[in-house]
């Protein structure tokens, strides 16, 4: 009886420690990680100020990055502040200050060492004056030759940095070209397009469920070439019909300033990137690529 007891408190404890973890899983896996992103210059004149938040269950755990004249960044549990950067920095370094008294100390120092006007004197009747005519002479004649040793080295360094210069430029060619070939093979190989297919879907799909779900504000903006501006325009035509109505595009082909006030707002559920990075990585055709991949890189190395 007392074992039956003991085994049910256990069981009961396993099945709450469990029940716990699923809980929590569940919450970290669909509960939405909410970001705001906000940026303002509304005038050419103006300063840029921008901010970034990702905030997680209620604000109970938040992350910022903002930038006004300097950038800063921190994370915050329970609004209390782990880590990040403050606004003033920690790494300025003063320079000691310089006293008077070393200056005089320097200033005043002691004259003794300094050579006298007798130290200079030569004696013209010195027998070893001939003899360090000579010395100096052919001194004049080792430096001459070690000169043109000199410039021979040099010309030798030049010649060898050239060679080594070329034979890295030839290795790295090589490198590229097999590079190229080993990638056209994987690209060309069936399974290996099944696998691309199925990566470029998850991120599509991906990209989709991160997209911001409001943006509003407005971008003016204008280059020294018009063409440029042009070409601008027509990329934004393309993806005109799902930018949203509250977000104005303004482009000018008379000024060359760019400035505007964007307010962004977005959430993620962290289940999204985790289906898809599951559907990727039991993929038969994705895990066989991987190990090509794999076998080619320590091939290189």
């Amino acid at each position: 009886m007392v074992v039956l007891t003991i085994l049910k408190i256990l069981l009961i404890i396993i099945a709450s420690v469990a029940g716990l973890v699923i809980a929590l899983a569940l919450i970290i896996l669909f509960v939405p990680v909410r970001y705001r992103i906000k940026a303002d210059k509304s005038t050419p004149d103006s300063a840029l100020v921008a901010k970034a938040n990702v905030s997680f269950l209620l604000h109970i755990f938040t992350g910022f990055v903002s930038y006004e004249d300097e950038l800063t960044y921190g994370i915050k549990i329970f609004g209390i502040k782990l880590g990040g950067r403050h606004n003033k920095s920690d790494d300025e370094v003063t320079q000691p200050p310089v006293h008077e008294d070393s200056i005089e100390a320097i200033d005043t120092g002691d004259t003794a060492s300094i050579p006298k006007e007798d130290d200079f004197t030569i004696d013209w009747n010195d027998d070893t004056a001939e003899g360090s005519s000579k010395e100096d002479l052919s001194e004049e004649v080792l430096s001459e030759e070690d000169e043109d040793d000199g410039l021979s080295d040099k010309i030798n360094d030049i010649i060898s940095k050239i060679t080594g210069k070329y034979c890295d430029i030839k290795e790295k060619y090589d490198r590229i070209r097999k590079e190229i070939r080993f990638w056209k093979k994987m690209y060309d190989d069936k399974r290996n397009k099944d696998a691309f297919a199925l990566i470029k879907k998850e991120i599509i799909r991906l990209l989709k469920k991160i997209a911001p779900k409001k943006i509003k504000g407005f971008v003016h903006f204008g280059f020294d070439d018009p063409a440029t501006t042009g070409s601008i325009l027509m990329y934004l035509a393309m993806i005109y019909p799902v930018l949203p109505k509250k977000l104005k595009i303004d482009p000018s082909f008379e000024d060359t300033d760019i400035y505007g006030a964007i307010d962004v707002k977005g959430r993620l559920s962290l289940i999204v990137p985790a289906v898809s990075f599951l559907k990727v990585f039991f993929n038969k055709d994705c895990r066989r690529m991987y190990r090509l991949y794999k076998r080619h890189s320590s091939k290189q190395n």
